[in-house]
């Protein structure tokens, strides 16, 4: 344990000097957390950062809408982004908060590198939706866990693209 503790602490220490301090702190606690699903805060206290950041999507040619109880490939999902429909499906059953930080994520996947695959996209996506909503980085971390080394790759090489997407949908 001492060694892979001091790996990480070199992988950070040297991550430092190349990203900017939320990632790192994100590529940290995605070692440190267990995998898992993403935890949905209930409220209504991001009320309108959801309606701002709904308008900035359909500003950049981006349908969102809502529906319940969705799925990809059988398996639940709170929210989908469909790049041949330039559509952005959100769960309509989620409170305003837990909307406003699927909508971050699925912006993320709008404005994302066209060479990313699914694990890639979702780094990045994450990323975004990281630096986006500017709260704790746990549930990030524990939703990207079972990918982390793939992240870790994505933070790296598109770490400018991320901050610049979460600026685009910021505006």
């Amino acid at each position: 344990m001492k060694i892979k503790s001091f790996v990480l602490g070199v992988v950070l220490v040297w991550l430092w000097s190349v990203m900017p301090f939320r990632l790192i702190a994100l590529s940290g606690e995605m070692f440190l957390v267990r995998p898992g699903g993403p935890h949905l805060v209930q409220g209504s206290t991001h009320y309108w950062d959801a309606i701002n950041l709904e308008a900035r999507l359909e500003g950049n040619g981006w349908s969102v809408t809502y529906a319940p109880n969705l799925s990809y490939h059988g398996q639940r999902a709170y929210g989908l982004t469909i790049p041949s429909e330039h559509a952005v499906i959100v769960d309509a059953d989620l409170s305003w908060d837990g909307r406003y930080a699927i909508l971050a994520h699925e912006g993320g996947h709008t404005l994302q590198p066209i060479w990313a695959g699914t694990q890639e996209g979702d780094c990045f996506a994450e990323g975004v939706a990281t630096v986006l909503l500017g709260d704790g980085i746990r549930d990030h971390a524990r939703f990207l866990g079972g990918v982390r080394w793939t992240c870790l790759g994505v933070f790296l090489v598109e770490h400018r693209a991320i901050y610049r997407a979460a600026a685009v949908l910021n505006d």
